[in-house]
């Protein structure tokens, strides 16, 4: 006769409701790798196709992570994730230089979900379990709060030094800056533009991610701390194109939740296997050595000159395991850029392509990676123009063979415009920047979409 199955089997818990959400992130993620796979693989998208097809890798990797949500073969499915993602987010993307900032959570993220028994409650294999008679034990532990916090520490730790050297954020204007030039947000936020509210809400990240180390710590506090850093990552995914950022970020947040929040009494904390628990301790350590060496980057700090042949060694391996500075949204980030629209164009008719709306603002094919290496390689000036072309080329390349299309008889017009890069909360600012008219400042052409620049490339 078949045994009752047990409710604790269906009760949440931190570190489920963590790989539930986690997962999610992930497959979102490779979900856009497959969208596209012939922009970030090919030599050059539907003209020099990638000499090995991904698609079957990246498709067995959504499966995986599908087992991951349901809970099923957990264990198995936890390390073939971390692995894949080191593979992928940690070496591969990179070489195609299609890396972002996301890619240093995914990879710990998945390194953690691989080491923690997230699979003893709200799983199949937990309702596997039960069913004959072998209920698994409860997975909450002090030392899985510890890795979570430290990750999330070091992160807002070394993001918090790289605001600190930037006069941007010190003036109070780094949410205000892209807002005010647009074409690095998708959405403008229906606030006025009033001089407090702005350099509130920018001098308030800067202090959460400095405090953000030290209050985590503090029993009595957490559940606002993490409020707020859920309200903060959900702000972000409102204005910028970057939502599995902030989701991948939320869910690393879900551990540190009091047990008790989740239904379950304080005392189902509980040991875990020993192996797993030194595994644990040993990544929190090989993360708080790399904080110090990725400390060493920093511009304000004496070791920032620090460098070298072994130093780049160093990184590099550091950043198999999601270890990587996290300055992004700086000030060279606002002021080099030209925002950057293509339209093509043929006879009497002109389509914009999907990456920059004729407003400025980001179009709906740029999310995360993508939305990256537009914003901060194609729309550079200066010593960037070479990379530039070459991400335009590229992305000019996908559109038009995703549409089936080619340039005979048609071009692809570069089209740029000036921006007020602003210097305070100043309304005029904005209107000046909506305002600007487009100049053509180059054209894409011919079977090998040949760049020509005109001398308006120069503003």
């Amino acid at each position: 006769m078949m045994r009752a199955i047990p409710k604790r089997c269906f009760d949440a818990s931190p570190l489920a409701v963590f790989r539930i959400v986690f997962a999610l992130a992930v497959f979102c993620e490779v979900a856009q790798l497959v969208r596209f796979r012939h922009l970030i693989f090919d030599a050059v998208p539907f003209i020099q196709p990638a000499r090995f097809d991904l698609l079957p890798l990246l498709c067995a990797w959504l499966v995986i992570l599908v087992a991951l949500m349901c809970g099923v073969a957990t264990r198995a499915a936890a390390a073939l994730n971390a692995v894949l993602t080191i593979a992928v987010f940690g070496l591969l993307m990179r070489l195609q230089h299609f890396g972002y900032h996301a890619d240093a959570l995914y990879i710990p993220g998945a390194i953690l979900l691989a080491l923690v028994p997230s699979e003893r409650v709200f799983s199949i294999d937990a309702w596997r379990a039960a069913r004959v008679g072998q209920p698994m034990r409860r997975d909450a532990n002090a030392i899985h709060f510890a890795a979570f916090a430290i990750l999330l520490a070091i992160t807002y730790g070394d993001s918090f030094f790289w605001k600190l050297a930037s006069p941007m954020w010190r003036h109070g204007l780094a949410i205000w800056t892209p807002v005010a030039e647009l074409f690095a947000c998708v959405r403008l936020p229906p606030l006025p533009p009033q001089p407090l509210l702005w350099k509130a809400m920018s001098y308030g990240t800067l202090i959460f991610e400095g405090a953000f180390p030290i209050v985590v710590w503090f029993r009595r506090i957490r559940v606002p701390v993490i409020v707020a850093g859920v309200a903060m990552h959900l702000g972000i995914a409102y204005l910028f194109p970057i939502p599995l950022f902030s989701l991948v970020m939320i869910s690393l947040y879900l551990p540190l939740i009091p047990v008790k929040a989740y239904g379950l009494p304080e005392a189902a904390s509980e040991m875990t296997p020993a192996w797993r628990e030194r595994a644990v301790v040993g990544l929190l350590g090989i993360w708080l050595l790399a904080a110090l060496v990725l400390l060493t980057r920093i511009p304000p700090l004496p070791s920032s000159r620090v460098g070298g042949r072994p130093f780049v060694f160093v990184a590099k391996v550091l950043s198999l395991i999601g270890a990587r500075s996290h300055d992004v949204y700086l000030d060279g980030h606002f002021v080099q850029p030209r925002p950057t629209m293509l339209v093509f164009e043929s006879g009497g008719r002109r389509l914009p392509l999907p990456y920059t709306q004729p407003t400025g603002l980001t179009g709906p094919d740029l999310s995360g990676r993508t939305y990256s290496t537009w914003i901060w390689i194609a729309t550079m000036s200066g010593d960037w123009v070479a990379d530039g072309s070459r991400v335009i080329r590229r992305y000019a390349a996908f559109w038009l063979g995703e549409q089936r299309m080619n340039l005979a008889g048609a071009r692809i017009v570069i089209y740029r415009r000036r921006f007020v890069h602003p210097r305070d909360v100043d309304v005029e600012v904005l209107r000046e920047n909506q305002a600007a008219q487009w100049y053509e400042a180059g054209e894409i052409a011919g079977s090998d979409l040949h760049i020509t620049w005109k001398a308006v490339n120069s503003f």
